[in-house]
């Protein structure tokens, strides 16, 4: 076969003073030309050619791998590739509007193994579990400890609109809303809250301190100046402390460079909110009776709960400061084991490719082999 599929050159022809370089093509174009070929020459000179011998026919290529579907037998698989930038979203949602107009034969089905609108639709709804809950929390924490329901509608508005800005920010440099943008947003979602938390604070204390009879207004407005500045740059120092991230490069870049942006944003966002809306909207929302420490009763539970324990923490401070050591020391050594006694299992099925030997007796030629 190697003999039959060849290029034989013939020397030179001369015509005219001029030289022609002669050869001979024999390369095989057609199944037929591998059954002209000549494997042996018989008695008397008679060629015995291939197709005397054999059947010659186009073979199955080799094969390289084998695709499993949990367990139950083999399968063939498929995988989606999407443009780059395109909506992830978008995408899933046109292939399985054309996946739904198929007509597959009897026992045939196409089975999903990995759909990334499930971890996209999961991380959007992470975010929205957690604005509720913090939320919540501020609500919560408004209602006991300041006894005014109206402090937390201060938080309610704030916290949604620095989310909101960040959002845009990202949509105008053109970056994408992923998993690692959102839980950079989540991330900062605690900090975002605390700023106003703390504004409320000291306006509840400058109020209920403030003589009958005060100008509420003024006394709202200077104690927004007492901790605006503070909290302003306290807000600016976190988001700087992430600026280092934008140095990564390569895969690590990649990874870390949306949370980056998203908790920067959402932190600067913060930060202006804090001097800007907050302020008006405590004038307009802090009204009513604000209790002193002293007539709240949670504080005052919570202060005869905490004296005794930070008297008897200070007294035995040596002790103390020992067990954290310790505490610490074991819970270092204990993330240092986890992870080689507890590996991580992936959820999704396991696809293994494996190299398949084709029989040495198989009776057919592959066009690869031609």
């Amino acid at each position: 076969m190697r003999d039959a599929n060849a290029e034989v050159g013939a020397r030179v022809l001369e015509l005219a003073g001029r030289e022609y370089l002669l050869r001979g093509r024999g390369y095989v174009k057609e199944l037929a030309d591998l059954e002209q070929s000549v494997v042996a020459v018989g008695a008397g000179g008679t060629p015995v050619r291939l197709g005397d011998v054999a059947n010659v026919r186009f073979g199955p290529e080799i094969r390289r791998g084998a695709a499993d579907w949990n367990g139950s037998g083999e399968a063939v698989g498929g995988i989606v590739v999407m443009r780059i930038g395109s909506n992830a979203l978008q995408v899933i949602r046109a292939l399985e509007a054309e996946i739904a107009t198929l007509r597959l034969p009897d026992g045939v089905r196409l089975i999903p193994t990995y759909d990334r609108s499930e971890l996209i639709l999961g991380s959007v709804d992470t975010l929205t579990k957690t604005l509720i809950q913090q939320a919540v929390i501020v609500t919560i924490i408004c209602l006991v400890f300041l006894f005014h329901a109206r402090s937390a509608l201060v938080v309610m508005i704030v916290l949604p609109l620095a989310v909101l800005l960040s959002f845009i920010a990202i949509r105008y440099l053109g970056l994408s809303s992923n998993i690692m943008s959102l839980g950079g947003i989540a991330i900062a979602i605690g900090e975002l809250a605390d700023a106003a938390i703390v504004l409320i604070e000291n306006a509840h204390v400058r109020l209920a301190a403030a003589p009958p009879g005060a100008d509420r207004k003024r006394v709202i407005v200077d104690a927004c100046k007492e901790v605006g500045r503070p909290i302003f740059f306290s807000l600016l120092l976190i988001t700087v402390s992430f600026l280092p991230i934008f140095t990564l490069t390569g895969q690590a870049g990649r990874l870390f460079m949306p949370l980056a942006y998203t908790k920067t944003f959402a932190m600067f966002a913060a930060a202006m909110l804090s001097i800007t809306l907050a302020p008006p909207l405590m004038v307009l929302l802090l009204r009513g009776r604000f209790r002193t420490e002293a007539t709240n009763p949670v504080s005052r539970i919570l202060r005869a709960v905490y004296r005794p324990i930070a008297v008897l923490v200070v007294r035995f401070r040596i002790v103390v400061v020992a067990a954290a050591a310790i505490l610490m020391i074991t819970m270092v050594l204990t993330l240092l084991v986890l992870p080689a006694a507890y590996p991580m299992w992936r959820r999704h099925q396991v696809r293994v490719a494996a190299t398949v030997s084709l029989p040495h007796d198989a009776a057919a030629v592959s066009e690869g082999a031609a």
